[in-house]
């Protein structure tokens, strides 16, 4: 029993030993990054970017020979070996010291005229095509030293830097994007942590990410005024944003599964949210803004809101924009809605508003709550539509609303619009799209 004993105590004191060594380990490797970090800020408060580079190369190496960390799998892997939270507090600090780098050179970009010559539009990075997944040969590679943290200039040639496009379609391996105040239309972008742009960015759109959602971090100016099409779909561990506050578009998907995106503020200058813009994504609470007009189809379809009030601004509503809202329990509705639509140009929308939102308990439907129905086609860009009768018992569905008395008898008491409408070229139409297109402008 004693010998036993004595083994067990044996082996603890061997634990407690390679603890220890493991933990001194770790924190000898924490400090060599720590100065490794501050030979990149330094270089970047000399303003010199060559020196840059190199710093920035070699803590590149450092994190691919001393932490074995893979160039898109940073954060998982350190998930595993950072006890502490320690390394991951520096892997954020060198993300930020990358986003205050100095601007690069022409050399480094792809690039041609505005139509009208008076600006250079960025159509391309000329180190996005290193494909490794290996931090050691990116950061050691002479030709790609330095080049995983991008900084745009604002000037190329003597003219101003305007517009990015079609920036990173070739899996390139980038860390940090830093984008300044003279572009104004930004696009075509991805495969990196941390993104900044500065006041005077106007319109993002589109960005590039074969990993799975790679952005941690998005700082949006206030001077930006429209968030395109799929501008951060599927950024899955993007967990939180700052819209500015003039922001007046969010386009189709922008932010579409981005699983951990839990509460935004929409700011009060926001007129229109269009189709899918925050479908199956992580969103548990939103308030609306006072001054919004349409919500497109689907947009919060598949979320995890509890409650939602559509505020009086609001003129027209999407179909599908609750569908399989599981958490949603309350939903208010206002006489504002001039039509509740349906887009033929995609097979993915319910007809209905709340389908399979089973644990629904209050539906408020303003007082002269009255809407048409519109269905909208369009083909080769010329707008076809109907208007006609909304049947609201169709309209709202789910086991909840069927087995409860209370909602339906509030559906039953606003009657169906009973007028049909036909044509082309409608008021309503007009309106519908000229609020549709805002976030493509």
């Amino acid at each position: 029993m004693k010998t036993k004993k004595t083994i067990a105590g044996i082996i603890n004191i061997l634990l407690a030993a390679i603890m220890v060594l493991s933990l001194a380990s770790c924190g000898d490797k924490a400090s060599a990054f720590s100065k490794k970090i501050d030979a990149m800020e330094a270089a970047a408060k000399s303003g010199n970017r060559a020196d840059f580079d190199k710093a920035a190369s070699e803590t590149v190496v450092f994190i691919g020979n001393k932490l074995k960390l893979n160039i898109d799998l940073i954060y998982g892997e350190l998930s595993g070996k950072d006890k502490n939270g320690k390394l991951t507090e520096l892997v954020d600090r060198m993300l930020e010291v990358g986003l205050s780098a100095p601007a690069q050179s022409e050399e480094d970009f792809e690039f041609q005229l505005s139509d009208d010559g008076n600006s250079v539009i960025i159509t391309g990075y000329k180190y996005t095509g290193y494909y490794s997944y290996n931090l050691l040969d990116v950061g050691s590679a002479d030709e790609y030293k330095g080049k995983n943290f991008i900084v745009i200039p604002s000037e190329i040639q003597g003219l101003p830097v305007t517009e990015v496009s079609n920036f990173d379609k070739t899996r390139g391996k980038v860390l940090t994007i830093f984008v300044p105040g003279s572009v104004k239309k930004c696009g075509g972008m991805g495969n990196c942590y941390n993104i900044k742009f500065a006041e005077g960015v106007e319109k993002v759109q589109g960005f590039y990410d074969e990993f799975g959602g790679m952005i941690r971090k998005v700082e949006l100016p206030s001077s930006l005024k429209t968030i395109g099409s799929s501008a951060f779909e599927g950024q899955k561990h993007l967990e939180s944003i700052n819209f500015g506050s003039n922001l007046i578009a969010i386009g189709k998907s922008a932010f579409k599964d981005c699983k951990n995106l839990k509460e935004v503020t929409l700011p009060d200058s926001l007129i229109t949210i269009d189709d899918f813009a925050f479908y199956n994504s992580g969103l548990k609470s939103v308030s609306l803004p006072s001054n919004l007009k349409l919500i497109g189809g689907c947009v919060f379809a598949y979320t995890a809101i509890e409650n939602i009030t559509v505020p009086d601004s609001v003129k027209w509503l999407g179909t599908g924009s609750f569908v399989k809202c599981n958490n949603l329990k309350s939903i208010s509705l206002p006489s504002s809605l001039k039509g509740i639509f349906y887009n033929w140009d995609t097979d993915t929308y319910p007809t209905e508003i709340v389908k399979n939102c089973n644990n629904l308990e209050t539906l408020e439907l303003a007082e002269g709550f009255n809407p048409v129905f519109a269905s909208f086609q369009f083909a080769a860009h010329s707008e076809q539509w109907y208007m006609g009768e909304i049947d609201y018992t169709d309209m709202f569905k789910g086991q909840k609303i069927d087995a409860n008395l209370s909602l339906q008898k509030t559906l039953k008491s606003h009657a169906p619009f009973k007028r049909w409408k036909c044509g082309t070229e409608s008021s309503y139409g007009k309106e519908y799209w000229g609020l549709k297109t805002l976030a493509y402008k």
